[in-house]
């Protein structure tokens, strides 16, 4: 909101207009969901053997999602999934 700011750590408001370098910046928009997850799904957002992940359901999505915790690969349960 016109003030150059040199201190790391400065608090804004959500309503606050902040630019870099005469870039603003946008707030990204949270998004958050209750994934039943099915056994033989791996709890991250990658796997090196190849097997399924929770993030695969949500490819269709314009932003990637991550895992909060994990459930075993042999485990069905409900997993929060956010950006």
């Amino acid at each position: 909101n016109g003030n150059l700011v040199t201190t790391l750590g400065t608090k804004v408001d959500d309503n606050d207009k902040i630019e870099v370098n005469g870039v603003p910046i946008h707030k990204e928009q949270l998004h958050t969901y209750l994934l039943y997850k099915p056994r033989n799904v791996v709890s991250t957002v990658s796997d090196n053997k190849g097997r399924k992940t929770v993030t695969d359901f949500f490819k269709d999505l314009p932003y990637r999602l991550y895992p909060v915790g994990r459930l075993d690969y042999d485990t069905s349960g409900l997993l929060l999934m956010t950006n």
